[in-house]
């Protein structure tokens, strides 16, 4: 009985270091995996800052200036009609 009682003992202990073994080997495996998520993450972070510069120099007045002066626009105080405009509506009574 005492005989039984250590191989099984010594079995069980076994089973539980090589179980820790595993669960080691595939833990670095899982950190590989996240530290390569992390890079990537960063660098989506990265582009994401210059697509966000990028838009706001896109869409801000300066950059709208700037164009208006490449294509030769010119500042018109008031709009030029053909014909002058009536009234709208004429009560009659």
């Amino acid at each position: 009985m005492n005989n039984l009682f250590k191989t099984s003992v010594w079995s069980f202990l076994l089973v539980l270091v090589s179980a820790n073994i595993l669960l080691f080997v595939s833990s670095i495996g899982i950190s590989d995996k996240i530290n390569e998520f992390e890079k990537k993450t960063r660098l989506l972070h990265e582009e994401n800052l210059t697509l966000e510069k990028k838009v706001s120099n896109l869409t801000s007045l300066d950059f709208a200036r700037q164009k208006a002066e490449e294509m030769n626009f010119t500042k018109v105080a008031s709009p030029t009609y053909l014909e002058k405009l009536g009234v709208a509506y004429q009560y009659t009574p």
